[in-house]
């Protein structure tokens, strides 16, 4: 911001030790940002397309985790059971020598999985399969906040903290 309406090359308007005496009205500026953002936001069959796949992917890798989960669990219950059958062998008056081996093999597996499931990555939520229309709706909200006299200070902020530059240039030549 050079004043409280344009944007221009500050070093041009501070220090003149830059040529580019471009500026541009905020409110123009601002027009042109939701026009971006309308346009390139919001092309549905792009987004919409992306959002199906990405969706479909997404939620097909966390059912495969799930479903790995819930074996490596079920195999955890054998595993203990099996374990439990063992030792009543024992209790029994089987000698503890036959199933030593197959008990310490138990443990060992027993570990294994735990240790396992203990380093699986969380479940993660699914994705709700209409959220490209959700997105639509978050975009159209977001452009109504930026044109609403009520919003519009609090909306401008809030987009002028995503945009890092405005380029104004005459010839493609970057300010000094």
């Amino acid at each position: 911001m050079i004043n409280k309406d344009r944007y221009g090359c500050s070093t041009a308007r501070n220090k003149a030790t830059c040529e580019n005496k471009l500026s541009i009205r905020r409110d123009t500026l601002e027009q042109a940002t939701i026009g971006g953002l309308r346009d390139k936001l919001m092309q549905p069959e792009a987004y919409q397309a992306f959002v199906e796949e990405f969706t479909r992917e997404f939620n097909r890798q966390s059912g495969e985790q799930e479903h790995q989960n819930k074996l490596d669990k079920q195999e955890l219950e054998q595993i203990e059971s099996n374990i439990r059958r063992g030792l009543d062998a024992i209790n029994s008056g089987v000698a503890p020598e036959i199933v030593k081996d197959e008990l310490n093999a138990l443990a060992a597996r027993r570990k294994s999985v735990r240790a396992k499931l203990e380093t699986a990555p969380p479940v993660r939520p699914r994705l709700h399969p209409n959220l490209s229309l959700l997105y639509k709706e978050k975009i159209t909200n977001l452009i109504e906040a930026l044109s609403a006299p009520e919003t519009i200070a609090e909306a401008t902020g809030a987009m002028r903290q995503l945009i890092e530059e405005v380029r104004l240039d005459l010839k493609g030549e970057a300010c000094r």
